[in-house]
């Protein structure tokens, strides 16, 4: 009997060491865990590895979020780690940027895409530099706010949802005639073909001299 006792205690103080720190191992060949808190992304389980082996560290999924790494850290200082070679449990911190909405109303024209998404912050105009639609007899003149006679600026960048219309412009020829020196007439024309938004009106630039 009392050898049962001495037995069911060697077993009792063992469990008790493999749960210690909150972490399970297995005893006799204890295992390393690692804790991965998403931040509001979907769950993951925790990882259990031997010491010394390497693992890559998985891609969370956040819905309206574009995943930026793994922290050691919640206030995600230092690099993001993508993969972790196992020494002691640890924790790693999930770091997201919100994305917003860019709709796109091609205005007749034609483009491969007319909802994309774009981190906050990030600049817009830099962004669409790889989205031009196109429109048979136009050609596309630049993207605007809305429904509204305001360009994409340059320097905006995201901060909420938007849509954007594309703008085109249409092709007209000018024809410049110079006078002759001696005042008899003209020589042939210079011409040009230049692009601007229907509507627009066209005044002369230039003056010829003499």
């Amino acid at each position: 009997m009392k050898k049962l006792r001495k037995q069911l205690l060697t077993a009792s103080v063992t469990l008790m060491i493999c749960l210690s720190g909150g972490y399970l191992t297995s005893c006799g060949d204890e295992m390393i865990v690692y804790k991965l808190n998403t931040n509001g992304g979907e769950k993951i389980a925790n990882v259990e590895l031997k010491e010394g082996k390497s693992y890559e560290l998985p891609t969370p999924k956040r819905e309206g979020y574009a995943f930026e790494g793994w922290y050691t850290n919640a206030e995600y200082s230092g690099e993001p780690v993508m993969t972790i070679v196992a020494k002691k449990n640890a924790t790693y911190y999930a770091k997201w940027s919100k994305l917003y909405t860019i709709t796109l109303n091609v205005n007749g024209g034609s483009l491969s895409a007319n909802i994309l998404q774009l981190k906050e912050g990030e600049n817009i105009s830099e962004f669409m530099a790889d989205y031009t639609p196109t429109k048979e007899g136009f050609v596309f003149g630049d993207w605007f706010i809305g429904d509204s006679s305001t360009p994409l600026l340059a320097n905006a960048t995201m901060a909420g949802d938007i849509t954007l219309t594309a703008k085109y412009k249409v092709g007209y020829t000018v024809k410049m005639y110079k006078q002759t020196r001696e005042q008899d007439g003209y020589a042939e024309p210079e011409i040009s073909v230049e692009y601007d938004y229907p509507g627009t009106k066209i005044l002369s630039e230039s003056v010829p001299a003499g």
